[in-house]
Order: C-alpha cells, then structure tokens, then sequence
C-alpha cells in the first residue's frame, strides 16, 4: 500500500473499527476525532460533534493550503 499524502479526517465511533497503528503509518498528517455517545450513525445521533471536527480540520487545512500558495 502506497502512503497517503493528502490531508485526511477520521471520525470514530464509540466502537473501534480499525487498527490505528497501520492507519497513522500509511496517513501520519491524519487528523483522529472520536464521537462521544454514538454508533454506526455519527451524523444523525451527534451531529454537533461531527460538523464541529470537519469545521476544525477545514479551517486547519485551509489555513495550511493558503501558506503553501
């Protein structure tokens, strides 16, 4: 498998569904956020928390991207 090199936002459940280690060694830049008080539905049963990580990894990016230009 060939390295990741784009940014990328993982959200995670209360369960955990993949092995991190080999996900953080093929995406080290990846951004990990963990949705308290949620299942397989993060969107509709914790929205707030959902938007709030995109909003941060957005504005995070964003503001990488426009340093690089």
């Amino acid at each position: 498998m060939k390295k990741c090199t784009q940014p990328l936002l993982y959200i995670e459940a209360a369960k955990q569904l993949v092995d991190m280690d080999v996900f953080e060694h093929l995406c080290p830049q990846m951004i990990w956020g963990k949705a308290v008080g949620s299942g397989h539905s993060l969107t509709l049963e914790v929205p707030e928390q959902v938007n709030a990580m995109i909003e941060k990894f957005l504005q995070k990016f964003l503001v990488n991207r426009k340093k690089v230009h």
